[in-house]
């Protein structure tokens, strides 16, 4: 058969026209129609939802499990298979809830047994799904206080800002000691490169003096005469 060979997509098609045949099928007797519905259309149904399930469409597995089950309520197959279409939805409390009417419904004991292991396998996921979200908060608030520290927007930063302030001095006396240190350090600089020009600066003032003081004498006595005679 298609799908004992794995082939579900021609499986499916193949369980679609055996429905079309069923529904309108000119038998009209409402004993034969009920029979074939109880040993056809719901086993059907249910190979359809095996299909949905292999070929991973989960949603459609869910639409086909509940119209099974609206056919028969108490097959445990539809429920069975339903639970497994909500388990990997992700939606653990319609699987859980649907497993446990399968084992319910179920008639043999290897079916129950059956169930009861989809049930330990749903806890192990719901317990992976759990871990990793807690993991997942952990290292977001990890990563959100780490990139937050310079605003201080949690409360062991801002404990640790706060107690670094107390144990140092206050913000304004730090802020004037820098400007006291810095102008002394300016006024000391300046003082030093005057001092080191002064000599330099002495001698050009003085020789422009004495260069004043020879015009302003030319000018009063007259040009300067030398004789060379006794």
């Amino acid at each position: 058969m298609k799908y004992q060979a794995k082939d579900f997509e021609n499986a499916t098609d193949l369980y679609l026209q055996s429905l079309v045949g069923l529904d309108f099928g000119d038998d009209t007797n409402a004993d034969h129609a009920a029979e074939a519905r109880a040993s056809v259309q719901v086993p059907v149904l249910c190979n359809l939802t095996a299909c949905a399930l292999q070929c991973r469409r989960f949603n459609r597995a869910v639409v086909l499990a509940d119209t099974a089950l609206a056919l028969d309520p108490e097959c445990w197959k539809a429920h069975s298979r339903k639970g497994l279409a909500f388990l990997e939805l992700g939606d653990f409390v319609a699987a859980r809830r649907a497993l446990r009417d399968a084992c319910a419904c179920a008639p043999e004991p290897a079916d129950q047994r059956a169930v009861r292991r989809e049930l330990r396998r749903l806890q192990e996921r719901e317990k992976r799904a759990k871990d990793g979200e807690q993991r997942q908060r952990r290292a977001f608030s990890k990563a959100m206080v780490i990139s937050s520290s310079d605003g201080g927007l949690y409360e062991d930063v801002q404990k640790k800002r706060v107690s670094s302030l107390r144990s140092s001095r206050p913000v304004g006396e730090d802020a004037r000691a820098v400007v006291k240190a810095h102008k002394r350090t300016e006024h000391l600089e300046r003082w030093r490169v005057c001092m080191g020009k002064w000599p330099s600066s002495l001698f050009y003032f003085s020789a422009i003096a004495v260069l004043a003081v020879g015009v302003v004498a030319v000018s009063v006595s007259g040009p300067v005469g030398f004789s060379l005679a006794a």
